[in-house]
């Protein structure tokens, strides 16, 4: 059902992807659908959640991270991952985080992982750099987290459609950001 959810996404958007379709493509009935998520949204928010999973597994396998002196080819490693992940076209992410209308779901899902993100990106910085950071290392996490949300979004809100030069912006700003502190 994930699959054939993503599967219509990607081709057709995300108001395309109903349950009653879903359950047709799959060969399913719709009362299956529910038997294993809540709602249309429930099976949405776990196609993210597995979309963000396979995210995280490409940061690790880049060896993402902030710490050292090179942290500025490793941030601009980590936003092009992020880039190709969310230019993918056999994920779905795109389309639900930013050609459509985000559920409360999702978006606490989205929220969840940038949490979880930014506590992996602090533990790799030494304590002088989170002293820097005071009084709140870990806003100061989601402040950069966000700099590359928002420039992501912009950059891919129309359906098939890349702008690389708010890219090439986004990745300035956040190396920007981030060099008052790892600087």
């Amino acid at each position: 059902m994930l699959e054939v959810a993503q599967r219509i996404i990607i081709s057709d958007g995300a108001e395309a992807a109903t349950t009653t379709r879903i359950a047709a493509e799959a060969e399913v009935s719709v009362g299956t659908i529910y038997r294993f998520f809540a709602s249309r949204e429930g099976l949405l928010n776990v196609l993210v959640a597995r979309e963000l999973d396979e995210l995280d597994h490409r940061l690790a396998e880049a060896g993402y991270s902030l710490g050292g002196t090179d942290w500025s080819e490793r941030a601009d490693t980590g936003a092009d991952v992020m880039i190709e992940f969310a230019d993918d076209p056999k994920l779905a992410y795109r389309t639900l985080m930013y050609t459509s209308t985000l559920t409360g779901e999702i978006a606490a899902t989205n929220r969840d992982h940038d949490l979880r993100m930014a506590h992996r990106l602090l533990a790799g910085l030494p304590q002088s750099v989170l002293d820097a950071m005071q009084p709140n290392p870990l806003a100061v996490m989601h402040l950069y987290l966000g700099i590359l949300d928002k420039g992501m979004e912009l950059a891919f809100f129309r359906p098939g459609h890349r702008d690389d030069e708010i890219i090439a912006q986004m990745k300035l700003a956040a190396r920007t950001f981030l060099a008052q502190y790892l600087d």
